[in-house]
């Protein structure tokens, strides 16, 4: 049987969300007992969502300037992420993609592409240069809600700036 710090087996613990931590206080959300702390709440009264490991990916890969190997809906793509954030309130991403493949095939020098962040698998950074492509002829409309921009001046207003 496991033991712990305390050395007493894990079946004598008493359960997680019963526990007091370290400093005492225990591992309940203060205004609301019942709920985990690890489950925030915002002003708006909405749980705070946890992002998923390819949304944490596609921030760092912006935040460092790095390109993404992915793949999406099966297919290996190779793409540079210019905005992150919700739409419809799943996770979302406008990237330019410069490599690799797409269902309706793929431009010479590369084209702007939409990605639901749930169905990107196989997120692998790397360094090389940035492409965000050489067209921007109208607004983009991927992402309503935006939390991060790669334009310093975007026109989104980004919940975060780079």
């Amino acid at each position: 049987m496991t033991e712990f710090a305390t050395g007493k087996p894990a079946a004598d613990l008493p359960p997680m969300e019963a526990r007091p931590s370290q400093s005492g206080s225990s591992n309940l959300n203060a205004d609301d007992p019942g709920r985990p702390a690890y489950l925030s709440r915002v002003s708006n009264n909405h749980e705070k969502p946890v992002p998923s490991s390819a949304y944490r990916l596609f921030e760092q890969a912006m935040t460092s300037r790095k390109q993404i190997l992915c793949t999406y809906h099966g297919l290996p793509r190779e793409l540079c992420p210019i905005i992150l954030g919700r739409s419809k309130g799943q996770e979302k991403a406008l990237t330019y993609q410069f490599d690799g493949q797409s269902n309706k095939g793929l431009p010479p020098g590369g084209q702007w592409r939409c990605l639901w962040l749930s169905e990107v698998g196989n997120v692998r950074l790397r360094d090389g240069p940035w492409h965000a492509g050489d067209r921007h002829n109208q607004p983009q409309g991927c992402v309503e809600i935006v939390d991060l921009d790669v334009n310093p001046a975007s026109p989104y207003n980004p919940k975060r700036r780079l």
